[in-house]
């Protein structure tokens, strides 16, 4: 079952700007590059084996806090590098430097569904246009959104990726703040598996072992399961 909020299309395909600058804005047209809730992600930790999750804090921040599962690529080094090395001047070289050096299980993103987040702030993923081309001069200068944005159109431009390239709306400090228990690092943090959120704050859809599960029933605020089955106990009749 599908759960959270549509996704909004905010993005378009690669942009004339050099990838190395992170300022370069996408058109607010492409199919390829959505913004998607922290219902949808959790969701999709339940139960998208495709997916691959990316977590776009530097080092040290990945280490303090990051979501279950995700591999770290610290976004802003690396295009500190590429504007200071010749050679990482394209997309193309800039990712596989990124796979060589951060993170080796990057190399199978043509065949995953990217999710990516990074840290919260600036993170709005309202308005159409992204050219914010004239306010930041470098990779430190960077909000949030537009780290993340900035990947995405490095991907784009590439183009290997052959699924949307899904963009988490507010980022660890927001996932952290409503959904805590998936964050390691975080002391609610729990690995145990959940159901799926088809309305949200009311209503999940799970099997017996989410069902039969007090933690999990605990955490979500969950106090009445309806049993639709033939074959199973009521675990808490």
């Amino acid at each position: 079952a599908a759960a959270g909020a549509g996704a909004g299309n905010v993005g378009a395909g690669a942009s004339a700007q050099p990838p190395h600058k992170a300022a370069a804005s996408l058109a607010a047209t492409s199919p390829a590059v959505l913004w998607i809730s922290n219902t949808e992600l959790f969701n999709k930790l339940q139960f998208a084996s495709s997916m691959m999750l990316v977590d776009l804090q530097s080092r040290e921040s990945f280490q303090r806090y990051h979501v279950r599962s995700a591999l770290n690529i610290d976004w802003a080094a690396a295009l500190r590098l590429a504007e200071e090395n010749e050679e990482l001047s394209t997309p193309v070289e800039i990712l596989k430097h990124v796979s060589d050096i951060h993170d080796r299980r990057f190399r199978l993103r043509p065949y995953c569904e990217l999710v990516v987040y990074a840290g919260g702030t600036n993170y709005a993923a309202e308005g159409g246009s992204a050219d914010v081309a004239s306010a930041c001069s470098s990779p430190d200068e960077l909000s949030s959104r537009e780290l993340v944005m900035s990947f995405a159109e490095c991907l784009l431009a590439e183009k290997k990726i052959k699924k949307d390239v899904l963009l988490v709306e507010g980022g660890i400090e927001l996932i952290l703040d409503v959904r805590p228990y998936l964050v390691k690092g975080s002391d609610s943090f729990t690995d145990i598996p959940f159901p799926t959120e088809v309305i949200e704050d009311f209503m999940y859809l799970g099997n017996y072992g989410c069902a039969s599960n007090r933690e999990c029933l605990d955490i979500l605020g969950v106090t009445h399961v309806l049993n639709a089955t033939n074959d199973c106990d009521s675990a808490f009749a």
